[in-house]
């Protein structure tokens, strides 16, 4: 059926809305399994848990090989960062870079405890936001590294420290080059001005969770083919 090859290649794509049209508008001869593995992948691609979840297992497929709270939401967030990478859609990728960064570098400061990060920042749950008690002002990635530079020698891992600037100086130059002017981002132009190439700075990112605790395999990081796969052979 030339349909199940157009949605194959949204698949591929990782296009799973535009694979979701075209399977409803044949839903009579498409497996209830692949539709619902589709609906799933939408989902999740939003880092909507439940319904994610929910499709997944109507399909009855382990979707999520990464399950918990916090390590969850990094994992999945550097899996849609993967997938913008591969799509080559450097400017967004770039610009991903700042909340998971942030993010990891509490992880890192509560894990080493080279602090008591509670004395210095104020975290909401419910919102998730946080601000530095002492300026009452949001928290920034150099507010998190200037709490590693005061308290962090020798609680840290040097080669993770040295991650942590390099990633830093990326979201500086390249991350608000993108935010705030109309410009090309291209793979070239990143390597050219931070010696890293856009994979480097993803494995440096992948370095920075596994320090910070969230345990990520190489074949985790398989996971959205594997579930192109499944949904593919379902057709």
């Amino acid at each position: 059926m030339h349909e199940s090859s157009i949605i194959q290649e949204h698949i591929e794509a990782y296009d799973y809305r535009a694979a979701l049209d075209v399977a409803n508008s044949v839903r009579d001869y498409i497996s209830k399994d692949a539709i619902s593995l589709i609906e799933a992948g939408s989902a999740r691609l939003k880092l909507d848990k439940s319904n994610c979840e929910k499709n997944a297992k109507a399909a009855n497929y382990d979707i999520y090989p990464i399950k918990q709270g916090d390590h969850w939401n990094i994992f999945e967030y550097l899996m849609i960062m993967k997938i913008k990478l591969e799509k080559e859609e450097h400017a967004d990728y770039i610009q991903s870079i700042s909340p998971v960064f942030l993010k990891l570098l509490e992880m890192i400061i509560k894990k080493t405890q080279i602090v008591d990060l509670n004395s210095l920042i104020r975290f909401n749950k419910r919102s998730g936001s946080a601000w530095v008690k002492e300026t009452n002002k949001y928290v920034k990635s150099f507010d998190y590294i200037a709490i590693i530079d005061e308290n962090g020698k020798g609680g840290i891992d040097l080669n993770i420290k040295n991650s942590i600037y390099k990633i830093r100086d990326i979201e500086e130059s390249v991350r608000n080059k993108a935010a705030h002017n109309i410009t090309c981002i291209t793979a070239e132009s990143i390597y050219n001005s931070e010696k890293k190439t856009p994979m480097d700075i993803f494995k440096m990112l992948c370095d920075l969770a596994k320090y910070a605790g969230v345990r990520i395999t190489d074949n985790d990081l398989k996971t959205y083919d594997k579930l192109n796969e499944k949904i593919i052979s379902l057709l």
